[in-house]
């Protein structure tokens, strides 16, 4: 009966000591999440002293923000062009110069596609038909150029210039084939 006594007090003072401890860890965690908050308010503070002294309002702040992240989604609008340098990177830092020779390379590819489908179409019309579409694909080369470097002198001196120029190129020009991919397949069913 003793014993049983003095096991149910080891057991009561062991819960004793378990809900203490228990309560000192939610005190000290309750205290780093105030003192977090504090460093937070803290920094908030600096940066809105920075902000005053350099005359620029938390708007204008959100503003530059906006227009940031609406040129970052704008400068590779198909990123499935940069997804072989990627995957190859192996988490390893990629150079804006690697982003431009897969760009160019793709370029190539895109580029060389495209004059592959042309010449299926040219062995399929002659004479009148042929030179009136040599003329519109001229027109056409003309405006990828022109609409590439439109989209690319958003970014004029700058090192990403060339890709974002090469990617809107493949972009046009991936277009422009499906078109004439198209074309082929209607001469074919005439």
């Amino acid at each position: 009966m003793q014993s049983e006594i003095l096991k149910n007090l080891f057991l009561f003072i062991c819960g004793i000591a378990a809900a203490s401890l228990g309560y000192l860890i939610k005190r000290k965690i309750e205290r780093r999440s105030q003192h977090e908050s504090l460093e937070l308010d803290l920094k908030v503070l600096s940066i809105r002293k920075e902000l005053n002294q350099q005359n620029v309002s938390p708007e204008e702040l959100v503003k530059l923000k906006e227009m940031l992240l609406k040129k970052k989604t704008n400068t590779y609008k198909d990123l499935s062009v940069i997804e072989p340098l990627i995957r190859k990177s192996n988490e390893r830092i990629i150079t804006q110069a690697e982003i431009n020779e897969l760009a160019f390379n793709e370029y190539d590819k895109a580029t060389i596609t495209l004059n592959h489908v042309l010449q299926e179409l040219y062995n399929k019309i002659h004479g009148e038909r042929r030179k009136e579409h040599e003329q519109a694909q001229n027109a056409w080369l003309e405006y990828m150029k022109k609409q590439a470097e439109y989209t690319s002198n958003e970014y004029k001196g700058g090192s990403i210039q060339s890709s974002v120029y090469a990617f809107e190129a493949i972009r046009i020009i991936k277009q422009r084939t499906e078109e004439i991919i198209e074309l082929n397949k209607d001469l074919d069913i005439r």
